[in-house]
């Protein structure tokens, strides 16, 4: 039901900047050159699959991390528990586990569900972390597959997001070391195996490896563009402050503790009556259902799942410093790669780290999972296995309920979007506030009056609309969104509309918003020779349904011959 109720409301809302940047590049992924994340060409056949319609492409997305989330928990419950958990309680457990990785898709609670690098470089570790586990025997064709496995998943991490497969390359090496997996004959397989995505995947995007390594060095220049101050190895290696007030760290807490007395403490629970222990499991998930209810009105929404981090602490740090006291330190390497996983994830984010290790705390509750072995022969183990699972799912529908209530950089909660909006093609449809509605009805409406067709070319000046270029089936030209409120994003812009053909600028239909917050200057159009008063008419606006400001829709009116000769005469002269 949990999953049902989830893929239902894939369909609602839409954000006009990430999810318009995702949609863009994941729809046209050939058309830019300069790229250093490929998340749009491995989606891309998603999206063909899914018709173009963003609410199946949601649901496609889900169901598959799904599925990578619910292999990863199914081979760590068999490599963990053996024969000790029927075949029953283990399918339970590892889809009760899986579910977390819904905390990925929907970033962290805050809605975001549409695919993106961060979804792909998500997907790439769960890959990975099954590759390991199943590689970590000695029989040898499991062990090959798994390498296989491992260097594809390293690949996919690295599609998504670089930066996240390089720390996962570094944890990959220390956890083959430290458990004495390490072997030279089998650290060729996982090598051979990246090469060979590597060269199919260049052959595929660009035609050829040097071709390949040019668009990602290019894509890193224009990033850096962006901001100078962005980069460094010191802003990369790097752990967020995290503050909260004394009533959160009290409650997560309560909630470490819940988890700690439902699962360790044994020796207690037995000098209870039995009605006493019959109750504790109620009491367990009556108390992590109130701090459900208070990370919704008093944690912000990426912060909402440390009520998750918090159970998983509970289960998992007791079983870590048994297993260090027992000398039972063979356990502690798989501990460690699980606990250290949301780190790589979020490895080199712009964004604070807390956000995007929020939305991997499936890995840190499979090193809970794993460090309950100390517990397997106890009485009733199956049994907590189970509870410790409800536990999880409990937290998660709070925290995924605050999602659906406050959704990223909209205005109403989902349950409130009920309008039908055409959203990237007759028929492709998404529930959309009343606001929504009219805003990309009334910009479909100007666009098609005044002789628009979906493919044109379109520039987005205000810097922050790429969704409303989607929406309109318009053809983001030089780059999947013109990011403006940066330093560079006026230079960033400039050079990307550079690699775009003379006849498709001249052509491109114009988005601004004067008054808003991140515009980018009309300057820009100077770079091919054009003048935003002088060569675009103006056709009429709308308001954006989030800002509220005044957005212009503009389509060029200069003679396309004479267009196509000032620009390669501005060209020309820049050389």
């Amino acid at each position: 039901m949990f999953i049902v109720w989830v893929a239902l409301y894939v369909r609602h809302g839409v954000d006009y900047t990430d999810e318009g940047f995702y949609l863009n590049w994941i729809s046209n992924p050939f058309l830019y050159s300069a790229s250093i994340s490929q998340f749009g060409f491995f989606y891309h056949p998603l999206y063909l699959l899914a018709d173009g319609n963003i609410g199946t492409l949601r649901q496609l997305n889900f169901l598959f991390t799904l599925l990578l989330g619910g292999a990863a928990a199914w081979t760590l419950l068999g490599k963990a528990f053996a024969e000790k958990i029927d075949v029953a309680t283990k399918l339970v457990v590892a889809s009760g586990l899986a579910c977390l990785t819904l905390l990925s898709a929907v970033f962290a609670g805050m809605w975001i569900p549409t695919p993106s690098y961060n979804a792909l470089a998500f997907q790439g570790l769960l890959i990975t972390l099954t590759g390991l586990l199943m590689a970590a025997p000695r029989q040898e064709r499991a062990s090959a597959l798994g390498y296989v496995i491992v260097g594809l998943g390293g690949w996919v991490a690295f599609l998504g997001k670089p930066t996240s497969a390089a720390a996962l390359a570094v944890l990959v090496v220390l956890y083959l070391v430290f458990s004495g997996h390490f072997r030279w004959q089998a650290a060729w397989i996982p090598a051979a195996t990246a090469a060979a995505a590597a060269l199919v995947t260049a052959l595929v995007t660009d035609g050829g490896v040097l071709p390949f390594i040019h668009r990602n060095t290019e894509g890193l220049r224009l990033a850096g563009l962006l901001d100078a101050n962005a980069g460094g190895i010191g802003k990369i290696f790097r752990m967020d402050g995290l503050s909260m007030d004394l009533a959160t760290a009290l409650a997560l807490l309560l909630g470490a503790a819940l988890s700690f007395a439902s699962l360790w403490a044994t020796k207690p629970l037995e000098a209870l009556p039995r009605t006493g222990r019959a109750a504790l499991p109620v009491v367990a998930l009556v108390g992590v259902a109130g701090l459900g209810y208070f990370a919704l009105s008093k944690i912000q929404g990426e912060n909402r799942a440390l009520v998750l981090f918090a159970l998983a602490a509970g289960a998992l740090l007791p079983g870590f410093f048994s297993a260090l006291r027992s000398g039972a330190r063979q356990t502690l390497p798989l501990c460690v790669l699980l606990a250290a996983l949301p780190y790589a994830y979020a490895f080199g984010s712009s964004n604070s780290y807390w956000v995007s290790i929020n939305g991997a705390v499936f890995f840190v509750a499979l090193a809970a999972a794993w460090s309950l072995r100390p517990l397997v022969s106890t009485p009733h183990f199956p049994q907590k296995l189970v509870l410790y699972t409800l536990l999880l799912q409990v937290a998660l529908a709070g925290v995924v309920q605050g999602a659906f209530l406050f959704p990223y950089r909209q205005l109403q909660p989902l349950y409130s979007s009920a309008e039908r909006v055409d959203f990237g093609g007759p028929g492709k449809t998404l529930l959309l506030s009343l606001a929504d509605n009219e805003y990309v009805t009334s910009f479909n409406r100007l666009a098609r009056d005044h002789g628009f067709s979906a493919g044109t070319p379109m520039l987005d000046l205000s810097g922050n609309s790429p969704g409303i270029l989607f929406a309109l089936q318009a053809t983001s030209i030089g780059v999947p969104w013109s990011l403006g409120g940066y330093p560079g994003s006026q230079g960033y812009v400039q050079e990307a509309l550079k690699k775009v053909p003379c006849d498709q600028l001249v052509s491109a239909w114009l988005v601004s918003e004067p008054k808003g917050i991140g515009t980018l200057s009309p300057e820009i159009l100077n770079g091919f020779g054009a003048d935003l008063e002088r060569d675009y008419q103006v056709v009429g606006s709308s308001v954006h349904a989030v800002r509220k400001t005044v957005q212009w829709l503009h389509r060029p009116q200069r003679d396309s011959v004479q267009a196509v000769k000032a620009c390669e005469s501005n060209r020309k002269r820049e050389q």
